[in-house]
């Protein structure tokens, strides 16, 4: 029995001396697993493993369970560039992956491969670049979008997705949580997870066929030369670092309730192809914020969200909600985050208020001569939204009354006064009165 050790032990020496082994975790496991599945070819052989997850599918309309494939803890081969390897999740169950420090089971891999027949560090760093131009929309990638929406609170509240207000432009539906499901759907559009019937362009929110993100509520002129200057700051990101200028972009949305500043930030992100982060401030503590902002600095160029900033702070004064046990959001917090210390680079921060005069100057307001920022690298340029104007209502009434021209003109003239929500609402309850009569 001492001798069949001996045997053992050298077996298992001369096996690590033909036979390499890697642990691959986190993202980088997660961009070997995209990789695998895109450009890589598989054996037929070994386990293989299915799943269903809950998602918005745009040629439906709808919600459904979507199928997609994932990898395996049973190894199977795949043949790169002339190389093979075996590659498969790692078994934690069994005991691997100790000491290996932090790991997560969804996305720590192990490859085994013959020593001097693949070149290990150059797949996993082409699994990376690969990762990220399918995650990033800047580096020639191809052109998954980017957009979605999630809403972070505070840690005493429930902590999911939520899509901004309803528009005829955009359907709106379950957006991805941080876990379980969220994990799925995000595994999917970077790649790792091979979907079986859908592209991923098609788990997309999508404006409908001939529509832009802008047809549902057209806006002033001063918000076309805004989407003008979010366009100029997306394409010249290399000429702001020649420059030694911050790439970062501020704007302030204030208006009476109703005018479209939330369809905006949500128009504007699917124009740009940019994920939306909302935060809910009422709830957070400072701890809570700093870490949300650097979770989503991750995935930049992207659009945090701070609505209605003055239901929580009144100047510096913090005004909203708090629990009796729990330290509240400090102004100097939001602050520090938003043009700090740390980079922000690629953030296109808006905030939006329905009082612009409770906004403190220290963020940035306009000068009421010139019209200038009075903190420009937080806040850049000020929006204001008010009642819908006579060339928007036309278009607007144009857009939903199309089948009953007859009434546009009568319509917009009723309209006067209203906010874009208001005539929204009269053009659509007049569309489906004349729609069902017809019918």
């Amino acid at each position: 029995m001492a001798a069949w050790g001996y045997v053992r032990t050298t077996a298992g020496y001369v096996t690590n001396l033909i036979v390499g082994q890697a642990t691959i975790k986190q993202e980088a496991g997660e961009a070997v697993m995209s990789f695998c599945f895109s450009k890589a070819r598989r054996s037929p052989l070994g386990m293989r493993v299915f799943g269903g997850t809950d998602l918005y599918v745009h040629p439906k309309r709808w919600n459904e369970t979507v199928g997609y494939e994932c990898l395996s803890s049973q190894p199977f081969m795949i043949r790169y560039k002339g190389q093979f390897a075996f590659i498969g999740l790692m078994n934690f169950a069994k005991g691997d992956g100790m000491n290996i420090g932090s790991h997560d089971s969804a996305k720590t891999v192990t490859l085994r491969y013959i020593r001097g027949f693949f070149k290990l560090e150059d797949f996993v760093d082409e699994a990376i670049d690969h990762y990220n131009k399918q995650n990033r929309q800047n580096n020639g990638g191809p052109k998954i979008s980017r957009f979605r929406v999630i809403r972070f609170s505070g840690s005493n509240r429930h902590n999911d997705g939520e899509a901004l207000e309803a528009s005829p432009s955009a359907p709106t539906g379950r957006i991805p949580s941080t876990k379980d499901g969220g994990d799925a759907e995000r595994m999917i559009i970077t790649g790792a997870y091979q979907l079986l019937k859908w592209k991923r362009e098609d788990l997309q929110y999508q404006p409908e066929d001939g529509q832009t993100p802008f047809t549902g509520y057209p806006f002033p002129s001063n918000v076309a030369e805004g989407i003008q200057e979010v366009d100029r700051w997306l394409k010249n990101e290399k000429w702001f670092r020649s420059k030694s200028i911050p790439w970062r972009l501020g704007w302030l949305l204030h208006g009476p309730p109703g005018t479209g500043k939330s369809t905006l930030v949500r128009a504007l992100g699917m124009t740009f192809n940019m994920p939306v982060y909302m935060f809910d401030l009422a709830g957070m503590t400072n701890q809570d914020f700093t870490r949300y902002w650097d979770q989503m600095l991750g995935n930049t160029p992207c659009i945090p969200l701070i609505e209605d900033v003055d239901t929580v702070f009144n100047g510096r004064e913090y005004i909203g909600t708090q629990s009796p046990q729990r330290d509240h959001l400090t102004y100097d917090c939001v602050l520090n985050c938003v043009s700090g210390v740390k980079q922000s680079d690629g953030v296109f921060l808006i905030v939006t208020t329905n009082r612009i005069e409770t906004i403190d100057p220290a963020l940035g307001i306009p000068d009421k001569v010139t019209g200038k920022s009075s903190r420009p690298g937080r806040i850049d340029r000020a929006l204001f939204l008010g009642l819908m104007a006579e060339p928007e209502r036309l278009k607007l009434a144009q857009h939903i009354l199309s089948d009953f021209p007859h009434l546009v003109d009568e319509t917009v003239k009723k309209g006067d006064g209203e906010t874009a929500a208001q005539f929204q609402a009269r053009c659509a309850d007049l569309a489906l009165s004349q729609f069902w009569n017809k019918a």
